[in-house]
């Protein structure tokens, strides 16, 4: 009998140490993606304050139609930055509306898009991997990556 409550208290210490390790990798993965959102918004301000776009960018790299994966706040983005280009932008978002020409990410693979941009910063690496795991093998970028070599480039 003392050695079951042993065992049920050592398994009770053990589960609290369990979840007080769970929460801190959490912790720290929530900070790296708060941190991605934070960097990015700074180099858009920057990018954007000094009156530079992504646009010549994409023009010099030949990029007719993109796929903008992910419906948030960073898509307003970057259609803000397309609103006066000839780039077409096909949306593609887990709420597909086919009424308002949104596919779902599982139609990415038939569209033909020169280039994939994952707009969400927060989901980044799970879109990633789900198309790679779909067999997409077109140029994948974040718009953190998209607006960072537009940045560069035009230095």
């Amino acid at each position: 009998m003392v050695e079951r409550i042993i065992l049920i208290l050592i398994g009770f210490v053990l589960g609290i140490e369990y979840l007080n390790c769970f929460q801190t990798i959490k912790r720290n993965i929530d900070a790296k993606k708060t941190y991605r959102i934070d960097r990015f918004n700074k180099s858009y301000s920057q990018m954007h304050g000094s009156g530079k776009s992504i646009l010549p960018y994409l023009e010099r790299s030949g990029i007719k139609t993109i796929v903008a994966y992910g419906a948030g706040y960073n898509y307003g983005i970057l259609m803000s930055e397309m609103e006066h280009s000839s780039i077409c932008v096909v949306l593609a978002d887990r709420r597909s509306d086919y009424q308002r020409g949104i596919i779902a990410p599982e139609e990415i693979g038939s569209t033909s898009a020169d280039m994939i941009v994952i707009t969400s910063s927060y989901y980044f690496e799970a879109m990633f991997h789900k198309l790679k795991r779909m067999g997409e093998n077109r140029p994948i970028l974040s718009l953190q990556e998209l607006v960072y070599n537009a940045a560069m480039e035009s230095e």
